[in-house]
């Protein structure tokens, strides 16, 4: 009488193997993408990422809920995480418990995800963990639509940019978005009719403005939440409303001013994603930020 087996299955994946493999080494994550099948996970000895670490996931299956307490084998080499199961309700049935979960990339667009458990029944009459396989495809299928999703959401991100060259010191672009913006549509007036602050004041990191501008025939407004970065001397518009997102779906602007020894620079850029794919990149949005910055640099000359 043969007890013990091993049963298994492969199945496709979109997503990068890499990214499969590695969410089992911060599994925390995993009960809120696959919310209908892990309902939580915690360390109960060593952490997250350490091989030999004790783990226990409460899972659903069907109309049961059960624990397993498991100690997990992590091979980077093969990207294969194997969870030995030590307790919980399946030790009702079996001897022995152990499942792994092995990540392949074939190609930049596909890879497998072999599945399997190798187990040891109590007795003959208990059947072979069919179903408990089918909870380790409909996990890793969540994931899969997850990691999916954000290479999505990633690969809709686009940016347009340009450089400049200043002549006045790096520092003074800088800080007059960052503490003097309200001087801008004063020294910009063919490009910047006029800012508010809706919510913070004019210095603080995540206040948000309104920007009153003109761009070719088009007057419009623009609300954003800004972000500064001192070291880098950037301000990031993130945007919140306003005329452009009657085309598109976010749009964030980007100053960023260096000072070099040879000559100083502007880095304007804006990373946006379209409502539609038939809209037109956003360059005039930076030939406005271009206009912006040499009526600021041709203002700090003169003064």
């Amino acid at each position: 009488m043969v007890l013990h087996g091993k049963i298994g299955t492969e199945i496709e994946i979109k997503a990068p193997a890499d990214k499969l493999y590695n969410i089992f080494k911060s599994a925390h994550l995993i009960p809120n993408i696959s919310t209908a099948h892990i309902k939580g996970v915690d360390v109960h000895e060593g952490d997250w990422e350490t091989h030999g670490s004790i783990k226990i996931w409460k899972y659903e299956l069907g109309d049961h809920v059960g624990i397993f307490k498991e100690q997990v084998e992590l091979d980077d080499e093969n990207k294969a995480a194997t969870l030995i199961g030590l307790e919980g309700e399946m030790f009702k049935y079996y001897k022995r418990f152990k499942a792994v979960y092995q990540f392949t990339q074939k190609d930049e667009g596909t890879g497998i995800a072999n599945l399997w458990i190798e187990y040891e029944k109590l007795n003959e009459h208990v059947e072979a963990p069919d179903r408990y396989i089918g909870l380790m495809v409909n996990l890793v299928q969540d994931l899969d639509a997850h990691f999916l999703g954000a290479i999505i959401i990633n690969m809709a991100l686009r940016k347009v940019e340009t450089e400049i060259e200043i002549k006045a010191p790096a520092e003074k672009f800088y800080n007059i978005f960052k503490r003097q913006a309200h001087h801008v549509p004063n020294i910009s007036s063919g490009s910047i009719q006029g800012v508010q602050v809706h919510e913070g004041d004019w210095e603080t990191h995540g206040s948000i403005k309104s920007w009153n501008y003109s761009v070719g025939d088009e007057v419009g407004v623009f609300k954003e939440k800004v972000e500064f970065n001192d070291e880098k001397k950037s301000i990031t518009l993130n945007g919140l409303e306003g005329d452009v997102f009657q085309y598109y779906k976010s749009f964030k602007p980007v100053y960023q001013f260096t000072q070099k020894d040879e000559g100083n620079i502007a880095n304007l850029s804006i990373e946006y994603e379209k409502l539609t794919e038939d809209v037109a990149a956003p360059d005039k949005y930076v030939g406005l930020m271009v206009n912006i910055v040499k009526d600021l640099d041709a203002h700090f000359i003169k003064a």
